[in-house]
């Protein structure tokens, strides 16, 4: 299995995905993987994206591994600055 020393997960999708629970449920299941080592990337748009910050709220991550970047219109301009790892949820 490979391990990251950070891993990372992109959240990014329909701006009307009206199914966030499938968005928890996916970011519960990599906590349980990885633990606190786990950083969300998303881009605080609506639909998936609200999804991912609400639940990032929720479980308290800081800035450190909830990497949020508001306003961004494409999932490119937020990998450019926060890369993610070999996970990625893409909800579409």
């Amino acid at each position: 299995m490979l391990e990251l020393s950070e891993p990372r997960v992109l959240v990014c999708g329909s701006r009307r995905w009206p199914w966030s629970r499938t968005v928890e449920t996916v970011l519960d299941r990599l906590t349980r993987r990885y633990s606190r080592n786990l950083v969300v990337i998303e881009g605080a748009a609506t639909g998936a994206d609200r999804a991912a910050y609400d639940w990032c709220g929720r479980h308290g991550l800081d800035k450190d591994r909830h990497r949020c970047r508001p306003g961004t219109r494409q999932p490119r301009s937020v990998l450019s600055v926060h890369p993610p790892g070999n996970a990625l949820v893409h909800a579409q």
